[in-house]
């Protein structure tokens, strides 16, 4: 008998508590991923994180066959097609136990549900771990014993639970016996060509520790000053490794902690500030878990429900593009575009604009930033967008609404992220190169803003004036 760990989030080998708790067992052990092309079609995944998983899992590949673990790849079509994978590999590989890290999504849930029910008639128990996140969903609640909604109380409460938890990383396991040869399903070469090139991300584990390393000694000191100037290289730049479980939050807060014993738990100072953001996708992951509306695609406020949105297919695609005529929006959906990443500031900015000055639905940036995004994650990008478009779990009231202008004057002073995005705007200073005059923009052939700022922000907060009127 032997047991089969089923990767899906978690692509790593240290600070693996599935791996750790198989090779326990004293059994084989062997690794397998199911790639579901068609379900991350509908789930809008970008093809540059696709290509991200595909090459990561070549590099898992050969880090469990360091420890003799094969690791199996197979394709399926979606979620349907996994209990058939799953029940193939129990039959022919002799599983008695299926071991896997907890997924949060509705549509993951059910589908862990349908497969646990049919292995069970099989007598073979499915096992699923903590691994996406350091506390489990459901462990940090009020005192009324609900989840948290909104996100400074659920950061006090986490960091009080942190006692509770190991945080000393789990070891990679040991080389384990060797198993007899078996058919890995899709090989190295097919992944690669299907990939349709090599990642610029880091994908093995060591690239990603040595990077999480190199940040937490010589950049985290001085993230809480530098993090929103999108020219300056103060953020971490993991979060492609860590919506892939690459690494683990465990991994990264022992290292804070051990590096920063007197600061990491103070968000006043850059260790703290950095772990906020770490426990910010904890809560965004909680919120996953605990409300199914997220996963259906509905304003977690449900007040926020009833808001008629316009619509406007010319606005969203010159927005989609990087030709609103506001330049910080602009330079990060070029960005988004060419690389599949944004700065997390920008992110704001641009999904504020379309939202409280385009008056656009948020589900339409949420869509297209998953399209286009290399480290999209359901939870965190959602938990984003209706932040930013006052529907979500932001304390902040509806008439925050950022001006894009003064955002840019602020964290982008002499213009050096605009200039490297908007090619057009290169020779400006920094002076013209926030918001360029007419005769300007028609020099370098920069189009007109699309909306008035100031009128749009009136419009949109007595739109949701209204809103709450009516409610």
């Amino acid at each position: 008998m032997a047991k089969l760990v089923w990767f899906r989030h978690d692509l790593r080998t240290l600070d693996n508590p599935m791996l750790n708790y198989a090779c326990r067992s004293g059994q084989p052990v062997y690794g397998c991923y199911l790639i579901t092309a068609q379900q991350w079609q509908r789930q809008n995944h970008s093809p540059l994180r696709n290509q991200y998983v595909l090459n990561r899992l070549s590099a898992l590949r050969q880090e469990l066959a360091d420890c003799h673990i094969p690791l199996i790849i197979k394709s399926c079509d979606d979620y349907d097609g996994c209990l058939y994978e799953l029940e193939q590999l129990c039959m022919q590989l002799a599983i008695d136990e299926v071991v896997m890290g907890a997924e949060y999504g509705l549509w993951e849930r059910q589908r862990d549900e349908k497969i646990h029910a049919a292995l069970a008639t099989q007598s073979i128990p499915m096992t699923r771990f903590t691994s996406q996140v350091l506390v489990a969903p459901g462990e940090v609640t009020t005192a009324q014993g609900q989840p948290y909604r909104v996100f400074t109380p659920f950061s006090k409460a986490w960091k009080a639970q942190l006692s509770l938890h190991e945080l000393s990383p789990l070891a990679a396991p040991k080389q384990h016996p060797q198993n007899t040869k078996i058919d890995e399903g899709l090989s190295d070469a097919q992944l690669t060509r299907f990939a349709g090139g090599e990642s610029c991300w880091p994908v093995t584990q060591e690239q990603v520790l040595n990077h999480l390393n190199l940040f937490v000694k010589q950049k985290v000191s001085h993230y809480q000053q530098w993090r929103d100037f999108p020219s300056e290289p103060a953020t971490s730049r993991l979060s492609v490794a860590l919506a892939h479980g690459v690494f683990s939050t465990a991994q990264a807060l022992h290292l804070l902690q051990q590096s920063y014993p007197e600061q990491y738990l103070d968000p006043k100072t850059g260790p703290g500030c950095w772990l906020n953001e770490l426990i910010w996708r904890e809560f965004y992951i909680q919120l996953l878990a605990q409300f199914d509306t997220i996963s259906q695609g509905l304003a977690f406020k449900s007040e926020t429900r009833a808001i008629q949105w316009e619509q406007n297919p010319a606005a969203l695609t010159a927005w989609q593009q990087g030709k609103t005529g506001i330049p910080i929006v602009d330079a990060g959906m070029r960005q988004l575009n060419e690389i599949g990443w944004m700065h997390n500031r920008v992110r704001m900015i641009c999904a504020s604009f379309l939202c409280k000055n385009l008056w656009l639905d948020w589900r339409e940036g949420e869509k297209y930033f998953m399209s286009k995004l290399i480290d999209g994650h359901l939870a965190s990008n959602n938990g984003g967008w209706q932040w930013s478009a006052s529907t979500g779990t932001d304390a902040a009231p509806y008439f925050r609404v950022f001006n894009p202008i003064s955002q840019s004057q602020k964290f982008d002073p002499q213009g050096d992220y605009i200039r490297h995005w908007v090619n057009e705007l290169a020779s400006l200073s920094a002076a013209q190169i926030h918001d360029p005059d007419n005769t300007v923009r028609q020099k370098v052939n920069y189009p007109q803003p699309l909306v008035d700022l100031k009128q749009s922000r009136k419009q949109a907060i007595a739109r949701f004036a209204a809103q709450t009127k009516r409610d």
